[in-house]
């Protein structure tokens, strides 16, 4: 080219591309000679067009043209930071986490859609779903994740006063006594399970013997400050995290995310119920008698001890727990205590409460 390109020319040609081209559906020169004229009014002749594509699609980037040819298409497409593919998961990933706040969800999907709008605009409508998919009611809620990252990076303690959330959803701080209820944690990390943030800490108690780490949802804390002048308690002062925090072996031996004692539990699963296992557990397990022909196996886990007694009620078809038999034991209470309460004809509800139209409603 004779003479110097127009950084404005070269900016319009590749924002036509990306919004009006993919790999599957290149533009021919003239499509794109139309649409300079009818989103820019800007007028060029065909070689014109023609030596800038070919001149920046000679360029390094992430973004530069690419000619396209074969399989009866032919013409121009800017490549692409992510495929189409791969923003499909994005935003289906964004429509199933419940931690980000409502209208950052929609604004995500609408930035993800835009990177690829012609094969994703049918992808819109799914912002519609958005306030059917109980995504967090807590606005502050980003703010409290960066503001405890910082706080982990420094490795100094934070003050947390909890919510509780109103019949009404409102969050408010929780009280005791009538007094606003804070704590002092020492954080450690932040993970996602179950598609909620979790906070790992280690909240120092009164007549502590021994630490342990323990789990608390972000999106239930009212509000926090970080203690710029108090040091954290070093996680690996805490028995059984010396070598720090592994965050794999964590989540697998803290399902549900319940905090409490991690320990060895022997189940007795039904044949097919192995599915089970390793959906939750992984292949963190060991057979100890038994085979895929067995009616049953006899299997050992390694978990939160609080977290399986209610994971055992959930999947009472398929597992029983053997040892230990203090587990065995609180699951055979639980179950006693929820057939009584059922058992009861009468739970004392008023029938303008309890009646199928007001259960509707």
């Amino acid at each position: 080219m004779g003479k110097r390109k127009s950084a404005m020319l070269v900016f319009r040609i590749l924002e036509i591309l990306r919004n009006y081209a993919t790999r599957s559906k290149p533009m021919k020169l003239m499509r794109i000679l139309e649409r300079l004229d009818a989103d820019y009014t800007e007028s060029v002749d065909r070689g014109t067009l023609k030596d800038y594509i070919s001149e920046i699609s000679g360029e390094e980037g992430d973004d530069t043209p690419v000619i396209c040819e074969g399989h009866g298409r032919k013409g121009y497409y800017a490549r692409q930071y992510f495929t189409d593919m791969e923003l499909r998961i994005l935003i289906n990933d964004v429509l199933a986490a419940r931690q980000i706040e409502e209208n950052i969800a929609k604004g995500l999907i609408k930035k993800l859609i835009a990177l690829s709008p012609v094969t994703l605009e049918n992808y819109r409508k799914s912002v519609l779903y958005i306030p059917d998919m109980n995504h967090s009611e807590n606005i502050m809620l980003e703010r409290y994740v960066d503001l405890l990252n910082e706080a982990i990076v420094r490795g100094v303690k934070v003050e947390i006063t909890p919510g509780r959330r109103l019949l009404n959803s409102e969050i408010v701080a929780e009280k005791k006594a009538g007094v606003v209820r804070r704590y002092i944690a020492d954080p450690y990390a932040i993970i996602l399970s179950m598609q909620n943030y979790y906070l790992i800490c280690h909240v120092p108690r009164e007549n502590e013997t021994e630490p342990h780490i323990e789990q608390r949802r972000v999106d239930r804390i009212f509000s926090l400050r970080i203690l710029s002048d108090q040091k954290a308690f070093p996680v690996t002062s805490i028995r059984g995290f010396e070598h720090g925090l592994e965050i794999g072996a964590f989540l697998r031996q803290h399902i549900y995310m319940f905090s409490g004692p991690v320990g060895s539990i022997i189940l007795k699963v039904k044949k097919g119920g192995i599915k089970e296992i390793v959906d939750w557990h992984g292949d963190d397990y060991k057979v100890l008698s038994g085979d895929d022909e067995s009616d049953y196996s006899i299997i050992r886990i390694k978990n939160n001890v609080n977290a399986v007694k209610f994971w055992a009620v959930q999947y009472a078809d398929f597992v029983e727990v053997l040892k230990p038999q203090s587990l065995r034991q609180d699951v055979i209470d639980y179950l006693k205590e929820k057939l009584e309460m059922y058992s009861q004809t009468d739970r004392g509800c008023a029938p303008t409460a309890c009646d199928e139209a007001a259960l509707v409603k």
